[in-house]
């Protein structure tokens, strides 16, 4: 039994070593962020192109501005 217990803590080691050597949680995590941060960019973009496009007064620049940020809000 002892030599079977061996094997399992040797196995179990290797195990944590393995994770902890291929642990990619923190690099996804900043990848998933710089993603957040680039996204909410483009909204803000999209929104500030909207607003100046009401601003504007011109009513077709307007409508065209709308219009292209409704179908870059669906995607």
């Amino acid at each position: 039994m002892a030599g079977l217990r061996e094997v399992l803590e040797k196995l179990r080691r290797r195990r944590r070593d393995e994770l902890e050597r291929y642990d990619l949680g923190g690099v996804y995590d900043d990848i998933a962020q710089e993603l957040r941060d680039v996204v909410d960019a483009e909204r803000k973009g999209i929104e500030d192109l909207v607003q100046e496009a009401r601003d504007s007064g011109d009513e077709r620049r307007q409508q065209i501005t709308e219009e292209v940020a409704g179908e870059r809000r669906m995607q």
